[in-house]
């Protein structure tokens, strides 16, 4: 939104970020010049960065910078930044200047710096934008930006749950905005205020926000991006969140206690003390749990109990019983409180596989949850987005059917797990999968091929990890090995090469892959593949997961694969 003149104007900047793909797209320029993309070991790349030590390619852009400078004469900036993923330059000459400098963000602001001297000789007051994220967060040792580069510093990585200033596990980040702040004067930050992987679950960073914004201040910030969840109508408190930062923005002195309080007494009326009393809870909650609170989560498994959801919903119903008879304050309570409807919905995954494993036989149905399921669906028809890069679309549809296929008496057992015990086996249906980009990189489409008339789609122009699902780790027998049975298919006009990857991930290692041949699946009929057995004693933690990727081949080649339900078995 531009602002406008009575507050301060507007000021364009050209491409904003991730500029290397949209000023040197690989479609237009790879096929002839394949030397001025990333060399990823001993390839280049057409789906990484570019090259920042070829000088044909820096040409390059320098005249695709000036021609958009001339087509647009009012911008004052413009961007010259990596693409939003990993994929470093390898070669020599990158490898070198990074090896001097310490860090990759010395050959990108070499690079940048050399970009914008042939832009100062024409547009002296444009300043060129670039970005300090992830592989070039920390600062080189040697290069400094030149006095027309405005670095833009990002805390992706952040833990939200601890302030930036002491919080112990953000100490890399401390020691990065020290570091370029001490080389630049032109530093902005750019912070993440939400979940950007589900906007609708609980995102206590409450203690951070006011912290991190005088830190940064302290540190000569001369611009902070406050990234909330834009598109999305219902999240976590973002009406709030919102109305807090602004004013802190504006005044970083204020007090952000006493400005919550003026907010939630406010627009929540009686309800505003309870439902200060439950962000503390859910602050307190994350704190106690130690949990990593990163801004791409799936969940809250990590660091909200069941029981802690319980004594949640408690605090939550002395917030709505205080503003009953009041239609417009009792609406507002019960829009902030989707987000803990969907935590509950959400465990209710888990709390089947706990079940079966104890009692041996399917969670029984619950109308009360079934019931609350129905008020999610209603009020949340008009929420827009769910996540960054996913419409909320039938999300909370899907929850539904999802409850009704583990109630007892909706469970259908595969064929393969009839007559074992359920110690033996865990189902993992296709409805219970998480998507990566939903609608570009996976979706969940009808297949009548599939047990269930339902199958991910994931085609094959990339080779992203596109979906996923979490294994409750601690439920199976570690003195045993276990296998994945997967079910999946692929389309198109090649009966060679690969089709797709998959296996176990957990404590930030690749426990088990493998690959599997487009002979092995290709058809309308699902295969069944099994994996080798392997051993769960080493994965034992809170992230594992089951996950599948694409092997990316020419659409002419292959078109997509399918992927049915997938059961993971004790090997007998």
């Amino acid at each position: 939104m531009r602002t406008k003149e009575e507050r301060g104007g507007f000021e364009a900047i050209i491409g904003y970020c991730h500029t290397f793909g949209q000023f040197l797209p690989a479609e237009k320029y790879f096929a002839e010049h394949p030397e001025w993309y990333s060399l990823i070991q001993g390839k280049r790349s057409d789906n990484a960065q570019l090259c920042l030590s070829n000088d044909e390619m820096r040409a390059e852009m320098v005249r695709i910078c000036l021609e958009k400078l001339r087509q647009n004469p009012t911008a004052k900036a413009i961007s010259v930044s990596q693409n939003d993923r990993a994929g470093k330059c390898e070669c020599e000459k990158c490898k070198a200047i990074e090896e001097i400098e310490g860090s990759a963000s010395g050959p990108m602001i070499r690079f940048v710096n050399a970009v914008a001297e042939e832009i100062a000789k024409i547009y002296p007051d444009v300043y060129v934008q670039t970005l300090a994220y992830q592989y070039t967060r920390q600062a080189p040792k040697v290069t400094r930006p030149a006095k027309n580069v405005i670095i833009c510093l990002c805390s992706i990585e952040m833990n939200f749950a601890e302030p930036l200033e002491t919080g112990p596990s953000n100490a890399s980040f401390r020691k990065d905005i020290e570091a370029w702040s001490a080389i630049t004067s032109n530093l902005l930050i750019w912070n993440y205020v939400t979940n950007f992987s589900n906007y609708l679950i609980p995102h206590p960073n409450w203690r951070g926000l006011a912290p991190d914004i005088r830190y940064f201040v302290n540190h000569h910030a001369t611009g902070i991006f406050e990234q909330g969840d834009a598109g999305c109508t219902i999240g976590d408190f973002v009406r709030p969140r919102q109305w807090i930062i602004s004013q802190l923005l504006w005044n970083p002195d204020l007090d952000e206690k006493e400005l919550a309080r003026k907010y939630f007494n406010g627009y929540y009326g009686a309800a505003g003390p309870h439902l200060l009393r439950y962000i503390d809870f859910l602050c307190d909650a994350v704190e106690k749990s130690k949990f990593n609170l990163r801004c791409f989560l799936q969940d809250t498994f990590g660091w909200l109990s069941e029981e802690q959801v319980d004594e949640a919903y408690k605090i939550y119903a002395l917030a709505e019983e205080a503003v009953k008879g009041n239609k417009v304050l009792e609406q507002r309570v019960r829009r902030e409180r989707l987000t803990l409807d969907n935590v509950r919905l959400m465990s209710v995954f888990m709390q089947s596989k706990r079940y079966r494993f104890v009692h041996d036989k399917p969670l029984p149905a619950n109308q009360d949850m079934l019931k609350l399921a129905d008020e999610f669906i209603e009020l949340t028809k008009k929420a827009g987005r769910r996540s960054e890069n996913t419409l909320f679309g039938d999300y909370a549809i899907t929850m539904k059917e999802n409850l009704e296929t583990i109630y007892n008496g909706k469970t259908d057992i595969p064929e393969i797990c009839k007559d074992k015990p359920f110690e033996n086996w865990d189902l993992f249906p296709v409805i219970s999968y998480r998507l990566f980009h939903e609608g570009r990189w996976a979706k969940r489409v009808k297949d009548p091929a599939a047990r269930n008339g339902k199958a991910i789609r994931m085609p094959n122009n990339h080779f992203q990890w596109a979906t996923d699902v979490k294994v409750p780790i601690e439920l199976y027998d570690s003195s045993k090995k276990w296998k994945l049975i997967v079910r999946v298919r692929c389309e198109g006009n090649t009966n060679d090469g690969e089709a797709l990857s998959f296996g176990i991930y957990g404590k930030g290692l690749f426990h088990y892959s493998q690959n599997v041949k487009v002979s092995e699946c290709k058809g309308k009929d699902f295969a069944t593949i099994e994996s080798a057995p392997f051993t769960i004693n080493e994965l034992k933690g809170r992230d594992t997961v089951i996950w599948f990727a694409p092997v990316k081949r020419p659409p002419e080649e292959l078109e997509a694969i399918y992927i049915d339900d997938v059961i993971l078995m004790k090997e007998e």
